[in-house]
Formats: C-alpha cells, sequence, structure tokens
C-alpha cells in the first residue's frame, strides 16, 4: 500500500474530517440497501417472468383448442344439415 514510505495520495496524509467519515459511512449504507433492493427486485422479476410463460403455454393451449373445436363444430354441423 505505502509506496517508499509515503502514502499513494496526498489525501491519506491528512486524514478524514468528520463530515468525510459521515459520507463515506452513509454512501455505503445506502449502496447496500439498494443491492438488497435490486436483489429483491430480480426474485421478483423472474418470479413474474416464470408466471408469464405459464400463461403464455395456457393461452397457445386453449387457442388450438379453439380452433379445432370450431373446425369441428363446421364440421358436425355440415354433416348433419
Amino acid at each position: 500500500m505505502l509506496q517508499n514510505d509515503t502514502p499513494p495520495s496526498p489525501e491519506w496524509r491528512n486524514g478524514f474530517a468528520p463530515h468525510e467519515i459521515r459520507a463515506l459511512f452513509w454512501k455505503c449504507q445506502q449502496i447496500n440497501s439498494l443491492q438488497q433492493e435490486i436483489d429483491l427486485l430480480k426474485k421478483e422479476l423472474e418470479r413474474r417472468n416464470e408466471e408469464l410463460n405459464k400463461l403464455e403455454v395456457k393461452a397457445d393451449f386453449y387457442r388450438r383448442q379453439l380452433v379445432l373445436e370450431s373446425r369441428f363444430g363446421l364440421i358436425l354441423q355440415r354433416t348433419f344439415s
């Protein structure tokens, strides 16, 4: 960390003022809080995407069933008329 017994940055020689330390602490807390929120939102997004995929599969199934039933209904109507 130290090169030739001198700090690599001039700010290190003088240290930090109390308000700078507080600002760094609050910034770290904010980053931690936002990271947790991001993780929760990612999980929620993944859950919703899975739910959407399931609904799309169901919609495709019902769409195919509707097409088949409408064709079959036309065949029955032609047969009995």
